[in-house]
This record gives structure tokens, sequence and C-alpha cells, in this order.
């Protein structure tokens, strides 16, 4: 099929490029699962020049994502510590703490623990759960796969790193009114 594809929206028919997209999103929607639609968005990303099977939907092609259970005051990472993973938040609120002063909090979405994998230097802040979480582990093999090279994902993963690390300079003032 490549990507030259007919799809009728409505009442519209689509074709080509156009087209080729809206099946893709509609197939990713489709999925169940975030690590299986990261790996497929991924492969796609990765493969849509080089070949026309974009993605093969085997099951050990996720396998190496874990998710991990963490309870209420566990710390997931600490300031100061080697970093191996990156850690994406699949439900709870976490927070980050850089020399025990809050300077953000995670929810449901968030990822955390990029910067020392990026930048490869120690944790530069410490997370902790505010409430029982359960988060989806990301191995630095992985993760630097996902983050190298010119393409929006990898740009996208830098430039959120870059802006957390900068945040990391300014801690939260708890006592400021919410807006």
């Amino acid at each position: 099929m490549g990507r030259r594809s007919l799809c009728s929206l409505g009442g519209w028919v689509v074709t080509g490029m156009p087209a080729w997209i809206l099946s893709r999103l509609n197939n990713l929607v489709a999925l169940p699962g975030l690590e299986r639609n990261l790996r497929i968005l991924l492969d796609w990303l990765l493969d849509v020049p080089f070949r026309n099977d974009i993605a093969v939907l085997a099951p050990d092609q996720t396998e190496h994502l874990q998710k991990k259970h963490f309870e209420t005051g566990d710390e997931v990472i600490s300031q100061g510590e080697t970093g191996d993973a990156a850690f994406i938040v699949e439900s709870g609120r976490l927070d980050v703490l850089k020399d025990g002063k809050k300077v953000a909090e995670l929810s449901e979405g968030d990822c955390f623990g990029e910067i020392a994998l990026l930048s490869d230097i120690k944790r530069t802040a410490t997370v902790r759960c505010l409430t029982p979480c359960e988060l989806t582990v990301l191995a630095r093999d992985d993760f630097q796969t996902l983050s190298s090279g010119q393409g929006a994902l990898a740009q996208a993963i830098r430039k959120q790193a870059l802006e957390r690390k900068r945040a990391l300079t300014t801690p939260i003032d708890e006592s400021a009114p919410n807006s």
C-alpha cells in the first residue's frame, strides 16, 4: 500500500498522503496499550521512508517495557544517583524535589528521568509519589533510540528535557494562589 491510500471521510473522498495518514491514525487509535502505541508510532516514524511493511504487530516488540507500581511516599528516583531509565506516568501524582524543595508536580501522561539519560549526568532531582502510582519504565537503550536522530519525536524529547532542566532552578511557591 505504501503511502498511497484512499478513504472516505463523511461524503468526501481523500487520496494520497492525507488518506494514508488518516488510515494510520485510525489504526493507532484502535490498538490498546500505551507501550504498543508508542512502539508502533516509532516504527511508523522511522520506517516510512525505508519500507512498505511499516509495522509488524508482534508482542515481543514491547516486552522490554515494564510497568511498575509505587505507593505513596516511595522515591522513584533520587537526586545524585545514576540514571538507567526514564518513566512515563500511567496514573497517580508525583512531586519533583531539587535539593529538598518542590520544583514540579507530575501526573498522568508526564514523563521524567530523561535529563540524566540525555545529558549523561547524575539525576538532577528526586521524584516522590504523592499517591499510589503506575509507571511505565523505558530502559536507557530504548530511550536513547527514541531520542536520537533528527526526527520530530527526538527533537520533542530533547526540547522537553532542556525545558525541564531550566525549570529545576526555580522552586514552586506553594503559598501562591493557583490560577
